[in-house]
């Protein structure tokens, strides 16, 4: 008389029933950190940088989080410093990113706000504004609609859209939007206390990347990553 089971399945995440609760892993106190190595181009130029990112809880649902990267675009030196303020609110998480790039001996100020939906344990919903401003390049504002998926806990894939060098029509044209996509896979290996992934970019400023990430403390699966024990913007 019925075609369903008895009992529902047991989760895939083998987490608790609220999959948004805040995580125990760091219970210590000790920051969550991410080490990115990471080779690709940015239009007809190589690039190629390494990234450190500390992630501390503040509170049950707030983070902040450092963000150093440094390495070479088109054969010159280039690196950048960031500081976050996140949220993770259950079903939402909020996050606001302010930075300084130095590339060619100009300093370029960055600031990004994102907000993004949790639908299900398995789909959010994602919007990002971007602004950069500098005194010799100008201003540049991008911004990127989305979603982000989690369909096994060790993969995460973003598709969505991406809008650049938004109100300037008159260098690139009066279309700038171009597909957003990121890959990442968590490595089957045996440690669980330092994850290795492998990762897929490609980036709202036509940025693309291939590289590898180290994590400890900062979660088991890209999902505790995003909406646990870090953050990761749009880009």
């Amino acid at each position: 008389y019925s075609l369903a089971p008895a009992e529902a399945p047991p989760s895939p995440w083998g987490d608790d029933a609220s999959p948004d609760a805040a995580s125990t892993s760091r219970a210590d106190g000790l920051p969550g950190v991410l080490l990115d190595g990471s080779v690709g181009r940015a239009g007809e130029a190589s690039l190629a940088t390494g990234r450190i990112r500390v992630a501390q809880r503040l509170a049950p649902f707030a983070l902040a989080l450092l963000d150093l990267e440094a390495g070479s675009l088109a054969d010159e030196p280039l690196g950048e410093v960031g500081l976050a303020a996140v949220a993770h609110l259950g079903y939402a998480s909020l996050g606001v990113h302010g930075g300084l790039r130095r590339f060619v001996g100009v300093d370029i100020w960055v600031g990004t706000a994102q907000v993004e939906a949790h639908v299900t344990p398995e789909l959010s919903f994602v919007a990002m504004g971007n602004r950069e401003a500098s005194t010799v390049f100008g201003e540049v504002l991008r911004a990127g609609l989305g979603a982000r998926a989690f369909p096994v806990p060790s993969l995460a894939i973003d598709l969505g859209v991406g809008f650049d060098r938004l109100g300037d029509d008159t260098v690139f044209g009066d279309d700038h939007s171009d597909p957003y996509l990121g890959v990442e896979w968590r490595l089957p290996l045996p440690s669980d206390d330092w994850p290795l992934s492998l990762f897929l970019e490609r980036q709202i400023s036509t940025v693309d990347l291939v590289g590898l990430r180290l994590s400890h403390g900062a979660g088991k699966t890209p999902r505790d990553v995003d909406r646990r024990e870090g953050w990761r913007r749009f880009r």
